[in-house]
């Protein structure tokens, strides 16, 4: 399949043009012009591009891209970004990133996913994500049960908030205390997402809400996984998510 029509497709589904993000979302780096394999993975760094690589990458789609608009030298290419690069143009393997859209997006997104596994009713769009809630009230315990099976971490848990949770703010990534505030006004009792600060345990304490971090990088598995089962599924091109090891 032509890069151009895929990436035409994809700047379509997820409605690129919509977010001022700051980062490039769509194509990156420029490789060979015809796609047959797809890696995807959560972000461009150099073991993971390497092994998309080795795994026949035509394209490779990240969450997290090479150039970020906030870089204190976004025009430079030196250190890891050179070394990233350059493994890239010598296999002339294209890489896309998705970054906002696919945080936000209803079907492919991290957030809805988030809340389709842990089996939370998404209620109203909050933040990048959705302000969402169990059938009924669900013990605590039981919703981090569900988080160690289902996102496969062990979460960071300040317990400031009822142990029957009834509204959750699912959030993925590291959205900000700001957030944590807004969600507390939208009526949820419990934040989950994917980054903390020093300040947020006392924050959590104050607003009388459980928090719960879920790491960045696994509640950011999902949205990018899922794209590349889509486009498996409907241009028939070979896809692979790889997983790699990070504790953050």
């Amino acid at each position: 399949m032509l890069r151009v029509d895929l990436l035409d497709h994809l700047a379509e589904l997820l409605n690129i043009d919509h977010f001022d993000d700051y980062c490039v979302n769509g194509l990156q780096v420029e490789g060979k012009p015809e796609i047959s394999c797809v890696i995807t993975g959560v972000s461009a760094h150099l073991t993971f591009l390497q092994r998309a690589i080795q795994a026949g990458a035509d394209l490779i789609i990240v969450h997290h891209g090479l150039f970020w608009k906030n870089d204190r030298h976004p025009f430079r290419l030196i250190g890891p970004n050179r070394d990233r690069l350059k493994v890239l143009l010598e296999a002339e393997a294209n890489l896309c990133a998705y970054h906002l859209p696919l945080d936000c997006h209803p079907d492919l997104g991290n957030n809805a996913l988030i809340c389709q596994i842990l089996e939370l009713t998404r209620l109203r769009t909050f933040d990048l994500g959705y302000l969402a809630a169990p059938q009924s009230p669900r013990r605590l315990t039981l919703l981090l049960d569900h988080i160690k099976q289902r996102i496969h971490q062990e979460p960071i848990v300040l317990r400031y908030g009822p142990d029957l949770v009834s509204n959750v703010a699912v959030v993925s990534g590291s959205p900000g205390n700001q957030a944590l505030i807004d969600a507390k006004n939208a009526g949820a009792d419990t934040f989950l997402c994917g980054g903390i600060s020093e300040s947020t345990p006392y924050l959590a304490e104050e607003l009388a809400m459980n928090f719960i971090n879920a790491g960045h990088y696994n509640t950011e598995t999902f949205g990018v996984k899922a794209l590349g089962e889509y486009i498996e599924n409907t241009f028939g091109l070979q896809h692979q998510f790889i997983r790699v090891t990070n504790p953050i």
